[in-house]
């Protein structure tokens, strides 16, 4: 019951940011690779203090397959500790098409995840960069 909760509300708060009529709205491209392609949601980011928030999208080039759950894309929303340079996944969803649209496959919600330094991946340092700059 609480999976389906969290994927109700997960769903809706992706479904109105996606829907928003401003240019803010849109999603920006942070990186690109042989897998696929990853953005950023301005629109989504979120400060409090030395915390910032903000949804990621990995549009997947091809299928991906993980525990029989197939998907080509993957929303997800990332908190950062701005100042101690850490980050923690707040959760994510993966939908059966491109660009965060179909229906959705699969959900995690890691509220709570310990904090961890900032992934010495690209895009993770891209989108701490992103979200920790706003004003």
């Amino acid at each position: 019951m609480l999976r389906f909760i969290l994927m109700m509300i997960c769903s809706f708060v992706l479904a109105c940011s996606k829907n928003e009529p401003s240019e803010k709205s849109k999603w920006v491209k942070v990186n690109s690779t042989n897998i696929g392609t990853s953005y950023a949601h301005i629109a989504t980011i979120h400060k409090d203090g030395n915390k910032a928030k903000i949804s990621n999208l990995i549009d997947f080039k091809t299928p991906v397959t993980v525990a029989g759950d197939t998907f080509l894309s993957m929303i997800s929303q990332w908190e950062y500790d701005c100042q101690e340079k850490l980050e923690r996944m707040l959760y994510f969803v993966y939908y059966s098409e491109n660009m965060g649209k179909g229906h959705v496959v699969y959900l995690d919600s890691h509220l709570g995840n310990k904090w961890e330094s900032v992934s010495s991946d690209m895009d993770s340092n891209i989108l701490f960069k992103i979200a920790c700059s706003k004003q």
